[in-house]
């Protein structure tokens, strides 16, 4: 990784932290949803810099366009306006100390292991795998986006149920 890479590499990479922060320290519900979602948009560029750009493109199709897109569907068809999340700064606080040992323990076994690298690594290009998915996979693909849908219907009912 050369000089700029490593630079947007860990601008993504401050930024990821930062969200996942607020997402687990903010109080409204709705707006750490959205912290969730630029989280996962950085991934998504993380993936990008490391020429992953399937993974990447899949990341933003199905966790940001569709588990943020679920959460908030379920935050604004369950829940009033200006939810707030109740946990005390002591609760917090409780749980912050071993997650955060936890995390310590989890880079120092990273950074004192040694990973084989590969420099090139076989596989299919994008253009193959999008042929694939509309030539020979077209009906397992089509019954996941209908089930995706039975289920954002289901909760619309579910929810409708509860207001009566």
């Amino acid at each position: 990784m050369s000089g700029p890479e490593l630079v947007v590499f860990s601008l993504l990479g401050l930024a990821g932290v930062g969200s996942a922060v607020a997402v687990v320290s903010g109080k409204d519900l709705f707006r750490s949803t959205l912290f969730f979602g630029s989280f996962l948009l950085s991934v998504a560029g993380l993936y990008f810099t490391l020429e992953a750009s399937f993974v990447g493109i899949m990341q933003i199709f199905v966790y940001v366009g569709g588990v943020v897109v679920m959460i908030l569907f379920g935050i604004m068809l369950t829940q009033q306006e200006g939810a707030r999340l109740n946990a005390s700064l002591e609760r917090r606080l409780t749980v912050a100390g071993p997650v955060a040992l936890l995390a310590g323990i989890l880079i120092a076994a990273i950074m004192t292991t040694s990973f084989k690298t590969v420099r090139e690594v076989p596989g299919v290009d994008i253009a193959t795998l999008g042929k694939l998915f509309t030539n020979d996979y077209v009906l397992p693909f089509e019954i996941v986006s209908v089930l995706l849908l039975a289920a954002l219907v289901g909760a619309v009912v579910v929810a409708k149920e509860r207001e009566k």
